[in-house]
């Protein structure tokens, strides 16, 4: 009887121990599952500011796509426009161009003209004193 009591009381404290080591298991696993929660909450919320930044940069980069887009059509309406003047310039320079042959052609017509009317002169005088030398 003693006996059994004594393997009894061995028994107890085995559990006992087994017992407190089961404990002290749970105590760790619960440690580990709490620090694991804590880095899963940081990591969460380092992905969260994360997405936060990559939308701040999606709306910043749609931005100035917008911006690049606005000046690219208002190059292109400037370039219209040079093309436009460009070619208006060319109209008038030729027109400018055809107006000085114009006056270029009259200038040497009346340079023949005065010089055929000089010449005339000069003959009509010549003649006159010819004639003006008879009497």
């Amino acid at each position: 009887m003693e006996q059994d009591q004594t393997l009894n009381q061995q028994e107890i404290t085995n559990l006992k121990t087994q017992l407190n080591q089961a404990h002290l298991k749970d105590q760790e696993l619960n440690k580990i599952i709490t620090e694991t929660n804590l880095k899963l909450t940081n990591t969460e919320t380092e992905l969260n500011q994360t997405q936060t930044k990559l939308t701040q940069s999606q709306e910043q980069t749609r931005e100035k796509q917008t911006q690049i887009n606005t000046l690219q059509q208002e190059k292109a309406q400037q370039q219209t426009h040079i093309t436009n003047l460009t070619q208006e310039l060319t109209t008038k320079t030729q027109t400018i161009a055809d107006q000085l042959s114009q006056i270029n052609e009259k200038d040497s017509k009346l340079a023949r003209q005065k010089q055929v009317l000089e010449q005339l002169l000069a003959n009509r005088e010549q003649r006159l004193n010819e004639l003006g030398g008879a009497e």
